[in-house]
């Protein structure tokens, strides 16, 4: 690992928020709570931290390769033999410190905690990767690096394979940041649309929302 900062806080002055560092999730929270608003404490997993533990591997290398024109049978093959070596790979020693320290420094090794992807260019005004990643939720401080570990390997799933090469990025250019926040007891949450997805030239906004946590409104598992 590099002698570089690989994981961040919410503490970070917006002005200083790299989307290439913290990915499009994390890149947005940094904002946020630069304006005031209220967003739950976080620390953020940078995609240097991903690079230089698995992303720039061989192994990866050489199972994105080309991939550009294969089909399903060849994606999902690749993505198991990705999928195989992070979890061996795991997460190096160091940064499992690192992100023990940042969570006890923003007061969250007794809290519960989502694990949550930030690729690069996700939640972005050209790509969403909208259920495409992975998703922890209440995950106790202890267990997070595991769940990182998930979340790096799901970047590579064939569903997140088949929609970079769709919308024509390079699945040898792969990159996320991952962000551990702490949970909200949610009485009720959902998803505010800026545009109508139903109606976008109206200039009306949507709001979908259940009772409970917001993840099954994401997924379409719920009454909304």
């Amino acid at each position: 690992m590099s002698g570089r900062p690989l994981v961040v806080t919410d503490a970070l002055p917006p002005e200083r928020a790299n989307e290439a560092a913290l990915g499009g999730k994390g890149h947005h929270l940094v904002r946020l709570r630069g304006l005031g608003l209220p967003v739950p404490p976080f620390v953020i997993v940078t995609s240097r931290a991903f690079d230089e533990a698995v992303g720039r591997s061989r192994p990866v290398e050489v199972s994105t390769g080309g991939l550009e024109s294969a089909g399903a049978a060849a994606l999902a093959t690749a993505s198991r033999r990705i999928t195989r070596h992070i979890r061996v790979v795991g997460c190096p020693a160091d940064l499992a410190e690192e992100l023990r320290a940042a969570l006890g420094e923003r007061g969250l090794l007794g809290s519960r905690l989502a694990v949550r992807s930030s690729a690069i260019g996700e939640d972005s005004a050209r790509h969403s990767f909208a259920g495409l990643m992975e998703t922890r939720l209440n995950v106790a401080a202890e267990d997070v690096p595991a769940a990182l570990v998930e979340v790096w390997a799901s970047a590579f799933s064939p569903g997140a394979l088949a929609y970079r090469r769709r919308k024509g990025v390079d699945l040898r250019r792969i990159r996320t940041a991952v962000i551990v926040q702490e949970m909200v007891s949610a009485a009720s949450s959902g998803v505010l649309f800026t545009r109508d997805p139903g109606n976008p030239v109206s200039g009306g906004s949507l709001i979908v929302a259940a009772r409970g946590l917001g993840e099954g409104v994401v997924q379409g598992t719920v009454e909304a």
